[in-house]
């Protein structure tokens, strides 16, 4: 059965956001603070650039460095989740009991195949958006303009330049492992997605401030401590920020799907304990903060190999 645009549209718009979690929104605040506005809207500018790059390279991938293209795609999200899900939910609880079921998650999403993936992501984007509108609309009230104040910061040229570059490649990154990117890319869907992000960082300042925000790793869940529904329920925080959670899931769902088509089942599962030894043999605390150092250039070696897979597949074709 063809996936509808609908379908790819929904996938499209989800895994533009999981490698915010834990490292976009802190690094532009922190790096940034009353200048982060200026890097967002420049990042966004930069992002559309780069898609629209993207969007005119071939369609043909190199089975080989499209699959490790992947594997280092997945080696970062499900760092992130990992260390995300341990500090916020699990912080008792041994990291393998946590990377273990995410792994099997990530196998389990490979045999389901493309129709499967793209039609979860359908789901979990109205899912999304049901708990984004209860977190808007509770948290507008406690949206202090005082925060946003000064408009202007001191950070300088370079410094606004490079944030800038950090969200763009942070919201575009994952979009090269999009199926046929090249027909079904949709840019309108990467500035709804990134609007989204865009109101995330106005809640964070908004609620918290500057110097509040940057105090905590992960503010796009302190945000959500603060959100009230029916005066009644409790720690709603923890189910409203499952739609961080659910949108990393759709990018592991894929980068596990891809690595299947390229390979196998027996390479799939290579690469999964792979995975497993490499967050033990260096700790997934490490490792995180290794990614979080080093995103943009983690982020731009990826682009460069996806780059030279094109070159490539072409170069063969014309043989």
């Amino acid at each position: 059965m063809k996936n509808t645009k609908q379908e790819y549209n929904s996938l499209l718009y989800l895994i533009s956001q999981p490698l915010f979690l834990g490292i976009g929104f802190i690094k532009i605040i922190r790096d940034l603070e009353n200048d982060y506005w200026i890097g967002i809207i420049l990042g966004v500018i930069i992002g559309l650039f780069i898609n629209y790059i993207l969007h005119l390279l071939p369609h043909n991938n190199n089975k080989i460095i499209f699959t490790l293209i992947n594997i280092c795609i997945l080696l970062i999200i499900t760092t992130i989740l990992t260390n995300c899900i341990s500090l916020l939910y699990l912080n008792k609880t041994p990291i393998n009991i946590i990377l273990i079921p995410l792994l099997i998650v990530a196998i389990y999403s490979s045999t389901k195949g493309d129709e499967t993936i793209f039609k979860a992501a359908n789901i979990i984007v109205l899912i999304n958006v049901f708990l984004f509108t209860i977190a808007f609309i509770s948290l507008i009230p406690l949206i202090s303009i005082n925060n946003f104040l000064p408009i202007i910061g001191n950070s300088s040229i370079i410094s606004i330049l490079l944030s800038s570059l950090d969200f763009a490649l942070i919201s575009t990154t994952s979009l090269i492992l999009f199926p046929n990117l090249k027909k079904n890319y949709n840019y309108k869907v990467y500035l709804v997605s990134s609007l989204t992000i865009v109101t995330f960082f106005l809640l964070i300042i908004g609620t918290l401030g500057i110097n509040v925000a940057s105090i905590f790793n992960y503010p796009e869940y302190i945000i959500f401590k603060r959100v009230s529904f029916l005066d009644f329920f409790d720690n709603i925080q923890n189910i409203i920020f499952m739609m961080w959670i659910f949108s990393s899931f759709s990018l592991i769902g894929l980068c596990s799907l891809n690595i299947r088509k390229n390979t196998n089942k027996k390479i799939l599962l290579i690469i999964m304990i792979f995975i497993f030894l490499i967050s033990n043999i260096i700790g997934n605390y490490n490792l995180f903060n290794f990614i979080y150092l080093n995103i943009r250039y983690l982020l731009l070696i990826i682009l460069g190999l996806f780059i030279l897979n094109k070159i490539i597949s072409k170069l063969k074709l014309k043989k």
